[in-house]
């Protein structure tokens, strides 16, 4: 199929990790194929998981749906959506690409208003808020995981699971831990998202302190978050560890690790699979519309790739005995292991479409 060899594509993103990075990602397929992108979405400036010094973009205002604030809700919205509407007459793009939240509402609406062509793309195991409203405007609706619940629409793509990677022959674990500069012993990976989680820098210090009670041999990957340290309280425990606030290059830390415990949003969940990394996941309590748990049990329950607790109901004991019964049956860890593998190979079979055709596609007018 023959696509046009330039395009002007406007991706529109923001907010956490989950929603950048495959924005990202998209962008620099974009750009190598000599394509103009131009980001747009609230916030960008000032996050840290999107690198403003190597793309063009446009911060436009918006507001979450929040009944406390709703008429400043409404103003936002509404002065984002004048902000898009001159940004689409100055640029005429060829196709806007959305990848959810709150952050990319105004330039949707706009694209919709001037019948710009829209591409959505979902990492959850459900359509958010903002995809469910503009679904029906939708050229193509680019979707990860499959749900019963979704079949309702029209124009579904099934799509590569993120990281959007050509295939790797990964090393043993053992070499990645001596990269990084850890120890051959047991490796677990704590992290609570992108921005970090106060939760995880506490209870879970608690969980750990527990599993050094039965003398137990393990090292910890921690990533704290912005501004938050935990060094010291590995020290006193005297656990052998590594921690940072934030990693760019996450996926040497996936390739180190035995276990990991951490949140269950979307991009965590594919790079959980992708890495066949079996999982203890607290997913977060107050996300919109509680997305990460549906995430968590998709994970736990349909692929078995791990166990999830509630944040609210976790007990430090019983947490650190689940941890201890992994570190001790390594036929338990092997069996989850190949339930991930087994799930990732059933996608590969699918002939999925990548979702740089599909925007092609649609931005093509074909």
């Amino acid at each position: 199929m023959l696509f046009k060899k330039f395009m002007k594509i406007i991706v529109t993103a923001g907010g956490t990790a989950g929603h950048l990075l495959p924005a990202q990602k998209l962008a620099d397929q974009f750009i190598k194929d000599k394509n103009r992108v131009i980001f747009v979405g609230k916030g960008l400036k000032n996050n840290y998981n999107f690198k403003k010094d190597k793309y063009i973009y446009k911060n436009i205002s918006s507001g979450a749906f929040n009944k406390k604030k709703f008429f400043f809700s409404i103003f936002s919205i509404f002065k984002g959506f004048l902000q898009s509407i001159f940004i689409l007459y100055k640029i005429k793009p060829d196709v806007v690409v959305g990848f959810g939240s709150f952050h990319t509402f105004p330039i949707l609406m706009a694209s919709v208003l001037l019948k710009k062509p829209i591409v959505l793309f979902e990492a959850n195991i459900f359509l958010g808020k903002v995809n469910r409203f503009f679904a029906k405007h939708a050229h193509a609706i680019a979707l990860q995981f499959k749900n019963d619940k979704i079949k309702k629409y029209k124009n579904i793509e099934m799509v590569n699971i993120w990281p959007w990677e050509e295939k790797k022959i990964y090393e043993d674990k053992e070499v990645y831990k001596k990269k990084i500069g850890l120890k051959k012993m047991f490796t677990i990976f704590i992290f609570g998202g992108s921005l970090g989680a106060d939760f995880f820098n506490k209870k879970i210090i608690d969980i750990v302190a527990l599993l050094k009670k039965k003398k137990m041999f393990f090292q910890i990957i921690h990533l704290t978050g912005k501004g938050k340290i935990v060094k010291k309280k590995y020290e006193d425990l005297n656990i052998f560890h590594l921690t940072k606030d934030y990693e760019e290059n996450i996926e040497k830390f996936f390739l180190a690790s035995d276990l990991c415990i951490c949140r269950a949003g979307a991009g965590t969940i594919c790079e959980l699979i992708h890495y066949e990394i079996p999982s203890i996941l607290i997913p977060y309590p107050y996300a919109s519309e509680n997305h990460q748990k549906m995430n968590a049990d998709f994970f736990c329950k349909e692929i078995k790739g791990g166990y999830v607790f509630s944040q609210e109901k976790i007990d430090v004991l019983n947490f650190s005995e689940k941890i201890y019964e992994l570190m001790m049956q390594k036929d338990k860890m092997e069996k989850i292991k190949k339930n991930l593998r087994t799930f990732k190979k059933k996608q590969m079979r699918e002939n999925r479409k990548h979702l740089l055709d599909i925007v092609y596609k649609v931005g093509s007018k074909i």
